[in-house]
């Protein structure tokens, strides 16, 4: 029994490991429009598009232009903290996952375990720069907290807020 969980687990986590190093490098053109803003705001001062002239403000995700502009300020690229930061919501998100199937049978948990990370869009969203995977996973908390029950709805739904225009919506639903 044993050696079937390391068997697995040894075919499974090879596999993504070498998905996390392949799609880790690549960044989605629209992602630049948040770091172009990042930039702007943590080198000039300035949350716009444009350094002078008129403000054009065209991000859609206030909390991935901080977390870039961060990474400006220590001297990285803007797009390295946010992978960083989303390759850690991959980890969490499959141990959240992995905590809410522990009662499912073993085969049951394989299939789920494999679906999830074989799922290229997964890796795709994860690591394109973009709010995307961000905001399905705390999409995923805040239904989740609604089936079980949950109050932490308003914590997640004011993340959301922040992650996504259309956050909004969850918010005020929560209220």
């Amino acid at each position: 029994m044993k050696n079937y969980n390391y068997i697995f687990w040894t075919l499974l986590l090879i596999p993504v490991s070498l998905l996390v190093l392949l799609f880790f490098q690549f960044t989605v053109d629209d992602a630049y429009i948040t770091y172009r803003h990042s930039f702007n705001l943590f080198q000039n001062g300035n949350l716009s598009w444009n350094n002078f002239g008129s403000r054009e403000e065209a991000f859609s995700n206030p909390l991935f232009v901080i977390f870039g502009g961060l990474g400006i300020k220590i001297g990285l690229k803007p797009e390295l903290p946010i992978k960083i930061f989303n390759l850690s919501i991959l980890i969490f998100w499959f141990l959240r996952v992995k905590g809410l199937v522990k009662r499912l049978f073993r085969q049951q948990k394989a299939i789920i375990y494999t679906l999830f990370f074989w799922s290229f869009p997964v890796f795709i969203h994860a690591f394109s720069g973009l709010e995307t995977f961000f905001f399905s996973f705390l999409l995923f908390e805040y239904l989740n907290s609604i089936y079980i029950g949950n109050q932490k709805t308003i914590t997640v739904s004011s993340i959301l807020l922040i992650t996504r225009p259309e956050g909004l919506l969850f918010f005020l639903s929560s209220l």
